[in-house]
């Protein structure tokens, strides 16, 4: 299992948007991706990378 995470600025004064994709599934690993935005202004604030393995 693997996770990167880039923080790229706070998350306050607005509310978020949180959404999660998983680009590939195998039998043994997954692969994915999350973004975490401002609702209002759209900005990213968080970018992760994931694989998983079960």
């Amino acid at each position: 299992m693997s996770q990167n995470n880039q923080f790229l600025r706070p998350a306050i004064g607005e509310d978020i948007i949180i959404e999660a994709k998983v680009l590939r599934k195998g039998k043994s690993t997954a692969y994915g991706e999350i973004f975490i935005t401002f609702e209002g202004s759209g900005k990213l604030v968080v970018h992760t990378t994931a694989a998983f393995t079960f």
